[in-house]
């Protein structure tokens, strides 16, 4: 496991801590509606779904630390980021998050409630004239955990769903859909799979499939949610573990990094774009990458000399792309989701490789502009 469990930067200072989260919470919904838009899944296993749910620990998170920088106490817990990675909180808030998620009602009891903390910090205003610091600490820990009770969020690992979607009109086999995600090890960037498998069953046996084999498929999907791993390698496990389950589908979208003026740290060619617009609300930028293996089809193969045969996928890899090649997928594309005075400055500049990405820019109504 990384030991970016443990390693980042802490942000000590309200201003700064507020604005990373503000932008973290603008641009989620609009990658999330992106997702949405243009996907026709069903509800609940498409990726705006699992945007969704890190958008609510992002939440979870910008009220656990609204208190987040005061000279006074530096024993208090601080927001720590990975600032030379992927700029998101490290892995072990969501650990912790998921810890405080299975403990919710314990974690509450130690905590007077909101309101009764509201009415304590107005009383020693009020009486003391001055601002209780650990008070406004402990406010915004119980808002965290309230929101926690009455939200689902994203976790270290998010067990697969899956749904039957369509029949293959060439085999007439049944297709099943299976989405998962996790906040990866390696990259410290929530990852979200999703995979679709054809059954060698008819329609009415696929339920009964999957439940008797939802447990080992659970436990090697969860071995192979690794990010080291590539698609076809992830996919030819799961194809040889499973005689009647054929991935011919299987998608990693990874979301981040997120680069953010002044508290992220860049490479050269983000900074000589950033730089120019540090000194304003649109000092970020915001990408992400869908990584595609297809099958082409499928043949029959033998386990050994004694043993029985067995269908297997054949995955398209293209030859003439070195990326795909040394990826393991079929394609790739890399997004971004950029301000619009950024973008000024990122079209002012000769940066050829991030002007090759496709790009979103949000403009000062809000809108979303394709380019």
């Amino acid at each position: 496991m990384s030991d970016l469990i443990n390693k980042g930067t802490q942000v000590e200072c309200n201003e700064r801590t507020r604005h990373y989260f503000n932008v973290l919470n603008h641009v989620l919904p609009k990658v999330e509606n992106l997702f949405r838009s243009s996907s026709k899944l069903p509800d609940g296993l498409g990726v705006d779904h699992y945007i969704n749910l890190f958008y609510r620990s992002v939440n979870a998170l910008s009220l656990k630390y609204y208190f987040n920088g005061d000279e006074r106490d530096e024993s208090v817990e601080r927001l720590t980021i990975q600032t030379d990675g992927s700029g998101f909180p490290t892995r072990k808030e969501f650990i912790f998050l998921d810890s405080i998620k299975k403990n919710i009602e314990n974690e509450q009891a130690n905590y007077p409630s909101a309101e009764q903390l509201k009415e304590k910090i107005l009383s020693h205003v009020m009486t003391k004239k001055e601002v209780p610091y650990a008070l406004q600490k402990n406010l915004s820990y119980r808002l965290y955990l309230d929101w926690v009770e009455s939200n689902d969020v994203f976790l270290p690992y998010n067990e697969p769903s899956w749904g039957l979607i369509e029949s293959n009109e060439k085999t007439g086999r049944p297709t099943i859909l299976m989405t998962w995600a996790n906040f990866d090890h390696d990259r410290g960037i929530p990852t979200i799979y999703i995979m679709k498998a054809e059954v060698s069953r008819r329609d009415f046996e696929v339920e009964d499939f999957v439940d008797q084999h939802t447990d080992r498929l659970k436990q090697v999907i969860k071995d192979n949610t690794i990010s080291a791993y590539k698609l076809l390698q992830i996919a030819k496990t799961i194809d040889g573990e499973f005689d009647d389950l054929h991935p011919v589908e299987l998608k990693r979208v990874s979301l981040g990094p997120i680069y953010c003026s002044g508290i992220t740290e860049h490479n050269d060619i983000i900074e000589n774009v950033l730089k120019k617009v540090a000194d304003t609300d649109d000092n970020w930028l915001f990408q992400w990458k869908v990584e595609t293996l297809l099958s082409k089809g499928s043949e029959i193969k033998s386990r050994g000399i004694l043993s029985s045969k067995q269908e297997v996928q054949i995955y398209d890899i293209p030859k003439h792309d070195a990326v795909c090649v040394d990826n393991g997928i079929s394609n790739y594309a890399v997004s971004m989701i950029i301000p619009y005075r950024a973008y000024q400055a990122l079209a002012d500049s000769d940066q050829k490789a991030l002007l090759s990405e496709r790009k979103f820019v949000v403009g000062d109504d809000g809108e979303l502009i394709r380019l």
